[in-house]
């Protein structure tokens, strides 16, 4: 329960005439040093004083709560037309302060600014921020902020502005009481160019979202750096446009390099949780010149090692090393830059950036086709778990919409809401692969000098994938050619008392992959055993609150002997293996391989 106590500072009465009050909510002390509590008080005196002066109705809210979500809902209890609340980090001599004016009818942040300076200057700072708020509310017109907020979609928030989460299916006891920010998703008609600009109509009129706090170092703090997201969807494609600023753009880290290979530059990242189940998200990333990065997050914390990075060890034998665990917050083994997850699973998604004059923009277009989520009619509203981060390498931060706490196991379970997508296509995702391999062989006749054409050989296979539903996928595959695929980093293979581990890159077997994966520290299913396969078909996806996994495969490697007349040339090996789970809670199943 939240308890509010308003103290009023003017007669009573001005409480019914709104059109000209404020309501200033506490500022928060977020280095939680007690010797600064003093600090916060000074704040709100000086900006009473100011809004006075220039004949407002001031409201003090004193709040146990210190979100815009309490401070929204307190501010409408008072009939406030706009809301203030803030934060202020004291470093040393260092001091920063963070202000946010809120139109209380409609939740639109109007402004958001961070001033900086010298803790003997704070008088200074408290007339800055004294004078800013002044003239937001002396210049904006309500009613033009009102129409902003309804039709523009650049609410923050919905009009119940948290859900308080309950000890239930999706695992939501880890933390029961904790508010959950809710975003709300537009539909557009007029699809952006992913070009990495900016100026596309849709971006006008799409979600806008700007509150982001730090995970590390100062974890609850505001982001050193502001940070601007759009986001829009038809019923193709979900959008989005980042704009991630810099007060110092030295400080930035955009390089261009391989899909999934930018890990060492600042990126923006996306994550979804479909079923709000809390047991695996898709991440989507991107840096400043458009480079993708992908990856597959599971709730305990897992990661898949890239295929660059392998050993050779007893533990490559047995998997323990391929898949790693990240801890249980999911964050970065530095537990700074985000999270990190099975960066084989490909996507397939469009994305562009560029670098501007104080940061670097970039856009983001992800098919639905590319994800898989529950079957709703047209008409029926899906409800996602979502999350943004930011990383920003030179000052070791990392950024997130929904704030992350590290007394909570696990990010996805500190995920936010995304509402608003309905009427998402219902096309079935139908690919055909066929693949053509021709070759010739000759011969040198070394008497003659000259060169022995043969007859020129071929060989055809065929891959074919079939989406049966949005979240349940079939695929099969007949002579499959997997010689373009990426070789495997060379290991050391003297005196090695156990089979080398390799992981797996072949794109028939990495569908679902993440399905067969269990918490255990050996990988108990290794697809690389089964060498070249004639045939193959598997079933991976989620029905209910059950996932599902099956692989059938006939392999003709068991049949490669030199010796034709040893009995078992030619034969083949038969591979079946069935994966089940049942998802009770966060990071809580049942299942069986």
């Amino acid at each position: 329960m939240t308890l509010f106590v308003f103290v009023m500072v003017v007669p009573f009465s001005a409480i019914a005439q709104p059109t000209d009050s404020v309501g200033l909510a506490p500022f928060v002390n977020v280095s939680q040093q007690s010797s600064d509590d003093w600090i916060g008080p000074g704040i709100l005196e000086t900006l009473t004083n100011a809004l006075q002066q220039r004949g407002l109705t001031v409201v003090l809210i004193e709040s146990s709560e210190t979100t815009d979500e309490a401070a929204f809902i307190a501010g409408r209890a008072v009939n406030a037309e706009w809301l203030v609340r803030g934060t202020y980090q004291r470093v040393g001599d260092a001091l920063r302060i963070t202000v946010r004016v809120l139109h209380a009818a409609s939740g639109v942040v109007q402004q958001s600014r961070t001033i900086d300076g010298a803790i003997e200057d704070l008088f200074q700072l408290q007339d800055q921020v004294a004078v800013l708020v002044g003239e937001v509310v002396a210049q904006i017109d309500s009613s033009q902020v009102a129409e902003l907020g309804m039709n523009s979609g650049r609410t923050e928030r919905v009009d119940t502005p948290t859900q308080t989460r309950s000890p239930g299916r999706s695992g939501f006891a880890a933390n029961p009481n904790r508010d959950v920010p809710v975003a709300v998703i537009r539909r557009t008609a007029e699809p952006p160019e992913i070009d990495g600009r900016l100026d596309d109509a849709v971006w006008s009129t799409a979600t806008h979202i700007t509150d982001f706090v730090q995970i590390a170092p100062v974890a609850g703090a505001p982001g050193s750096e502001e940070t601007e997201v759009w986001m829009a969807y038809d019923s193709d494609n979900l959008y989005f446009a980042f704009y991630a600023h810099y007060s110092d753009t030295g400080m930035m880290r955009v390089n261009w390099a391989d899909r999934d290979e930018a890990r060492g530059d600042d990126q923006m990242s996306v994550l979804f949780d479909p079923f709000l189940d809390q047991q695996r998200a898709y991440q989507f990333e991107v840096n400043g010149y458009g480079v993708q990065s992908d990856s597959l997050v599971n709730a305990d914390g897992t990661r898949r090692r890239s295929s660059r990075s392998s050993s050779s060890s007893f533990s490559n034998s047995l998997g323990s090393s391929y898949w790693q665990r990240g801890g249980g917050s999911g964050l970065s083994s530095s537990g700074a830059f985000g999270v990190r997850g099975d960066d084989s699973w490909n996507a397939l998604f469009e994305s562009d950036g560029q670098l501007v004059s104080d940061g670097w923009t970039a856009e983001m277009a992800i098919p639905f086709k590319s994800l898989r989520y529950p079957a709703r009619q047209l008409n029926e509203a899906h409800i996602w778990g979502f999350q943004i981060t930011r990383r920003i390498r030179g000052q070791s931060e990392a950024q997130s919409w929904s704030p992350v706490s590290r007394d909570i196991a696990g990010q996805l379970t500190q995920f936010g809401i995304l509402q608003g997508l309905e009427g998402l296509s219902q096309s079935r995702n139908v690919e055909v692969l066929p693949e053509v391999t021709g070759i010739s062989f000759g011969s040198l006749d070394r008497e003659t000098g000259s060169y022995n054409q043969n007859d020129p050989d071929g060989d055809v296979g065929m891959g074919f994938k079939y989406g049966i539903t949005p979240n349940l996928t079939a695929d099969f595959t007949y002579n499959p050619d997997f010689s373009q695929i990426e070789a495997d980093r060379p290991q050391i293979e003297t005196n090695q008392r156990y089979a080398l581990f390799y992981p797996e890159q072949r794109p028939f077997f990495l569908e679902g992959q993440e399905i067969f994966q269990t918490s255990t520290p050996m990988t108990l299913l290794n697809t690389r055993t089964i060498v070249d396969p004639r045939f193959g078909g598997k079933l991976t996806g989620k029905v209910g609150d059950t996932t599902l996994g099956v692989i059938v495969a006939d392999d003709e490697a068991a049949g490669y002997f030199d010796d034709s007349t040893d009995p078992r040339f030619g034969l083949t090996s038969q591979t079946v293996v069935g994966r089940a789970r049942y998802d009770f809670y966060s990071e809580s199943y049942l299942g069986a391989i």
